[in-house]
């Protein structure tokens, strides 16, 4: 089995780093299970199929790595596994495609931009994570079958939106919060099934339903504390938030 590489990036090429941004490593030298180190910094969306079956890791502290946005484009190959671990996105905040991959993100500040409130239900520009869109920088819904797996595990979410969106998942899928805190107004918005663990929401309006009629996804909330409902119980929405 050949050994899984390590590639650096730095914005001024320090601690031997190879290249100042992600999009700018070659496709030809990624391999699956490769690990992208992220040394300090601030670094745009890098929108590329580099992140594919790869892990992304800021060295050091995360507020002193930054990208702004993160995008796992709906092109991404069916299947592939992404970890992101110990980074902050910021606006356009965590963006995941239409695509069928497992994203997985561990010690990340995530957040979105700010401005709406959670009456636009369907407006979810300003979400700090969202899932199932037609391509990873758009925020236009879709109707069609999505079975991103998306766990959020010790992270910091909608920090900066407390108007706004935590999490909003379009399409199916499912998505798994853990010992998340939550600042954003309206939690999260699912039409997909959502397990929340051990999070904490402050926001007004702790999470919320499904975002299209018809749709029944299976919230499961455990000892969480801020959250609609909370308990160590299964509940199924069907409400929709106009």
């Amino acid at each position: 089995m050949a050994n899984k590489a390590v590639h650096k990036v730095s914005p001024e090429l320090t601690d031997n780093a190879q290249f100042k941004t992600v999009h700018e490593i070659p496709t030809t030298i990624m391999g699956a299970g490769d690990t992208i180190l992220v040394y300090p910094g601030e670094y745009v969306d890098p929108r590329t199929s580099n992140v594919a079956d790869v892990a992304v890791v800021g060295v050091g502290d995360r507020d002193d790595v930054v990208f702004n946005g993160f995008s796992i484009m709906s092109a991404t190959t069916a299947g592939a596994n992404v970890v992101l671990r110990n980074l902050t996105i910021r606006s356009a905040g965590l963006i995941v495609g239409n695509a069928d991959v497992t994203v997985k993100a561990y010690d990340c500040v995530i957040d979105g931009t700010s401005g709406e409130n959670r009456a636009a239900a369907l407006g979810v520009t300003n979400a700090a994570v969202t899932m199932g869109v037609t391509d990873s920088n758009l925020a236009a819904a879709i109707v069609v079958s999505m079975n991103a797996a998306v766990t959020l595990d010790h992270c910091d979410i909608g920090t900066n939106v407390s108007a706004g969106y935590g999490v909003v998942s379009h399409a199916g899928g499912v998505t798994t919060m853990r010992h998340c805190t939550v600042g954003a107004d309206c939690g999260s918005l699912s039409n997909g099934n959502m397990t929340i663990e051990h999070c904490t929401f402050t926001g007004a309006n702790a999470y919320a339903t499904s975002l299209a009629a018809g749709l029944a996804p299976t919230i499961t909330t455990r000892a969480s504390v801020g959250v609609a409902n909370a308990g160590n119980r299964t509940e199924t929405v069907v409400a929709v938030i106009t």
